[in-house]
């Protein structure tokens, strides 16, 4: 299930999508991809619900890398 919403959020869309897609290409640590596609997530459009979901993460983690 994961792969394919990540499949979905993969085109970028800007600039910041270019690079955080960068990011996670060249990225080992999975605490920093999964932080760097929530990011994405958002930028994109998706509910931090949606993320929720989709990355296994609790939507007070999302708001705290989106607001910081």
């Amino acid at each position: 299930m994961i792969n394919q919403h990540l499949q979905a959020a993969i085109p970028s869309v800007s600039f910041a999508n270019a690079e955080l897609q960068e990011f996670i290409d060249y990225r080992p640590d999975a605490r920093e991809v999964r932080k760097a596609l929530a990011v994405k997530l958002v930028y994109q459009g998706y509910k931090y619900e949606e993320i929720q979901t989709i990355l296994d993460v609790s939507v007070a983690s999302i708001t705290s890398l989106v607001t910081s």
